[in-house]
């Protein structure tokens, strides 16, 4: 949509986030682990010499599993991070999802920390320093210099009006874009979208393991600053790294407890039936000879397997 604001653009963008997952259990238990560790090996290496201590230490560390069994495919991130700033919102940015859990929250503060740390390591240098952006739960900043960008990272279940084929389709407002997939076959397309007066936002948005996965760069100061400097192939190679790949997998395996599916379409004066490639059937069987109309619930499906009833197109 040529000339659409950057600002409304980014608005929208969180707006149809869900609620961010609830990564509380896992987050809590691997900050208490971590500070463990950390006193396990400073009592270690006081009580020990060091040729004994470089043999003994491993073997001492606590075990993660001691106090009981877990799960056992349940992906752990459990490595020595830096901790990463918080930084306000900038005037006007919208705080995004109302559901999203507040960011004085102990336990969000945890999860936002080990986004940035992923993202510290897979992004290019030239994006700076990451920043834990204090609106909402999938909002971020990269500082590099006086230079500023915007990231929205979030995982979670897949929204309405979402869903695309992840293949890179020539169009007025797509600058550039590099399809490829995920280690396990998932395909993926990064794309960089011209969004007005010089803007340009890169970034991915695809349905991972049931979830949505959706990282995109912006400009900082809604689109006053300059563009993300990170092309469509190094935002695929980001998405391929197996540190983001592990960071996915741990979110996708500690969710947020969310309410029910709506039945309902978000807006169903804008529904217009849905794409070709969907197999939908109504919810509900119909009377003989009646035909779905754009009030039915439908139940729709594709080759991935099932979706939420009543995916509505967007705008």
């Amino acid at each position: 949509m040529p000339g659409r604001p950057l600002k409304e653009l980014m608005e929208h963008t969180a707006d149809d986030l869900p609620p961010l997952p609830d990564l509380v259990p896992g987050a809590v238990a691997l900050g208490r682990r971590r500070r463990n560790r950390s006193r396990a090996l400073m009592a270690l290496s006081a009580a020990c010499v060091a040729g004994v201590a470089a043999f003994a230490v491993p073997a001492a560390l606590p075990d993660d599993n001691a106090a009981g069994p877990g799960p056992a495919s349940t992906p752990v991130i459990d490595t020595p991070r830096p901790t990463y700033s918080v930084v306000p919102e900038q005037d006007g940015n919208k705080p995004g999802v109302d559901q999203l859990p507040p960011l004085d929250k102990v336990e969000v503060q945890e999860f936002k920390q080990l986004a940035a740390d992923m993202m510290q390591q897979v992004l290019p240098p030239a994006m700076g320093e990451i920043r834990l952006v204090n609106s909402h739960a999938a909002a971020f900043r990269a500082v590099s210099g006086s230079k500023t960008y915007e990231i929205t990272f979030g995982v979670d279940k897949i929204p309405y009006g979402t869903l695309r084929e992840q293949v890179c389709s020539p169009s007025g407002r797509i600058a550039a874009c590099k399809a490829g997939t995920l280690p396990d076959g998932t395909p993926v397309a990064a794309e960089r979208e011209n969004t007005g007066e010089g803007s340009q936002m890169v970034g991915v948005g695809f349905p991972y393991k049931g979830k949505w996965v959706q990282f995109m760069l912006f400009p900082g100061g809604f689109g006053s600053g300059p563009n993300p400097p990170v092309t469509v192939e190094q935002m695929l190679t980001v998405v391929q790294d197996p540190r983001f790949i592990e960071f996915i997998d741990y979110a996708v395996a500690h969710p947020l407890n969310t309410p029910p599916p709506q039945t309902e379409a978000p807006n169903p004066s804008a529904y217009t039936g849905p794409p070709p490639s969907w197999n939908c059937v109504p919810a509900t069987p119909l009377p003989a000879g009646q035909t779905p109309d754009k009030d039915t619930p439908m139940n729709c499906t594709l080759p991935t397997g099932p979706l939420p009833s009543w995916l509505a197109p967007p705008n």
